[in-house]
């Protein structure tokens, strides 16, 4: 069983020692309450769902949906297949900004009028700037964790963050379940004698693990160490988000993408 991490047993707010012990997994997450406005989830619920976004039905078990690319879902096809679906979806997602506050700028600003640090879209010398603020229909409740070091070829500028957090907007909550649980555990090598062939783990992997469960608000943004393990617990009703990643480079800088 690993040694704990977290120095604290609860989410705090965001300041600039919050963020950078956030960064160093020494809590479980950041909460930043009515990021966005009520209004302005419900106008990009409504502009998703003029895209098609919206699945015709849902059970707890669905795969989950995404406006925008996902870094991990191209690691096999290429960086060229990823940044020309990014071009498409940001020539979208300025339409559905068109209309709110953009809620990705809006983070930016709240990070560096609380932390006074400056992110930066995550950016490849050939292909040009990542996609940020893909949205998900649903949540598949299965554990897992997001490390784009571990999952990503060394040609992907993301591959190279020293520190990674999971950021989530939340643009529609179920009334029962849908909630965020944390573990005090990251991914280490014997781990993996519990992972499947979609990179799922058996929940052996956690026995015993401190956990945290975290439901959200509608327009809070919740900030975890996406190298945690993590799942979503299971809903009768979906949960729409709109989510991104920050990771540190090994200068100290942060990036954000998707």
């Amino acid at each position: 069983m690993p040694q704990p991490s977290w120095k604290h047993d609860q989410s705090l707010s965001l300041n600039a020692s919050n963020l950078a012990a956030l960064l160093h997994n020494e809590l479980p997450a950041i909460r930043l309450p009515n990021l966005i406005t009520a209004r302005d989830c419900h106008e990009l619920v409504v502009g998703l769902e003029q895209i098609g976004f919206r699945k015709p039905h849902y059970t707890p078990t669905h795969a989950v949906q995404r406006f925008g690319p996902s870094y991990y879902e191209y690691r096999n096809q290429g960086k060229a297949a990823y940044f020309a679906t990014a071009q498409r979806h940001r020539e979208i997602r300025k339409l559905l900004f068109s209309t709110i506050n953009d809620p990705i700028q809006t983070f930016v600003e709240c990070v560096r009028r609380e932390t006074s640090m400056t992110l930066q879209v995550a950016h490849d010398d050939q292909e040009g700037n990542y996609f940020a603020g893909a949205a998900r229909f649903g949540a598949a409740p299965l554990l897992h964790n997001d490390s784009a070091p571990r999952k990503m070829p060394s040609d992907w500028q993301i591959a190279h963050v020293t520190s990674q957090l999971g950021w989530n907007v939340y643009l529609q909550i179920p009334q029962h379940g849908g909630e965020l649980v944390i573990y005090d555990k990251q991914w280490e090598p014997d781990d993996d004698q519990f992972v499947d062939a979609k990179g799922y783990f058996d929940w052996a992997v956690v026995e015993g693990v401190e956990s945290v469960r975290l439901k959200p608000a509608i327009g809070e943004a919740i900030l975890f160490h996406s190298f945690n393990y993590h799942y979503i617990v299971p809903s009768s009703e979906p949960r729409i988000t709109m989510a991104m990643f920050l990771g540190q480079t090994p200068a100290g800088d942060l990036i954000y993408w998707s």
